[in-house]
């Protein structure tokens, strides 16, 4: 073995030529091989100088239908089916396409509506079992049930918020528990002075929810002056308190000086 490969290392480059050699050799062969077949593929030639026309088979035709319908005295055949069954163009496509749009679209304001106003519902139970909630009919029914007798034995309060000692207006009320945090002084042009009671229904986030003039209390039937006094009685605002009703009734009494 050791013999082998000295004689191999000795005669390296003679035998890579030899190979070398050998695989030219091979190479040349193969190309003339390769050239010799495709010289003998046959050639193949079409001959067009004699042609005969060969007649084309003629389509079969469907048979004509022979039934029509009439209506109203007029035939509609086959051309009343082509026609009702051509294609739709693209006013006729966009005119349908509108038309399912739109019952879509009132379909899902439908569905909106419908939840949004059960969601509202639901709250206002929650609300309601919390002592919080009521409707606008129940509001009315209950101011319209106030009377002077309601309030009588509630501490009557001078009004403390700011607003309160600006222009020449007097007012206090009756709350029970509560008190005001912002005041609207009634702006004034009448010519008369006097009292005038206001019943007011507070919420307990402390807004007036519903007025109704007391009678029984006014010193005066001006109009100018009880207009201005429920304006006022409106816009006030007194303190949250989630003990309180979800409706309290009270009372305002503005004394009004004479212009």
């Amino acid at each position: 073995m050791t013999k082998l490969l000295y004689f191999i290392e000795k005669h390296q480059l003679a035998i890579l030529a030899t190979l070398l050699i050998h695989f030219v050799i091979l190479l040349g062969f193969n190309w003339v091989e390769v050239t010799t077949l495709v010289m003998k593929d046959p050639v193949i030639r079409i001959d067009f100088s004699e042609q005969k026309d060969i007649p084309w088979p003629e389509p079969e035709l469907p048979e004509e239908s022979e039934t029509s319908s009439t209506t109203e005295g007029k035939s509609v055949g086959n051309t009343g089916k082509n026609e009702s069954a051509r294609m739709l163009n693209s006013k006729e496509y966009t005119k349908i396409n509108d038309a399912v749009s739109n019952q879509s679209k009132q379909s899902v304001d439908e569905e909106i509506r419908s939840r949004l106003k059960a969601l509202e519902q639901g709250v206002l139970d929650e609300q309601r079992e919390a002592g919080y909630g009521y409707t606008p009919e129940q509001a009315e029914e209950y101011i319209q049930s106030f009377e002077a007798e309601d309030v009588k034995d509630v501490p009557k309060q001078d009004a403390r918020s700011e607003g309160a000692f600006k222009g020449e207006t007097n007012i206090s009320y009756r709350l029970e528990n509560r008190y005001d945090t912002y005041i609207y002084v009634p702006v004034y042009l009448c010519q008369y002075g006097g009292s005038v009671t206001v019943a007011i229904l507070v919420d307990q986030s402390g807004k007036v929810v519903k007025t109704k003039l007391d009678n029984s209390s006014a010193t005066t039937k001006d109009a100018c002056l009880r207009e201005a006094a429920l304006k006022a009685a409106n816009r006030m605002r007194f303190n949250q308190s989630s003990s309180a009703p979800s409706l309290q009734k009270g009372s305002v009494t503005f004394i009004f000086q004479a212009q």
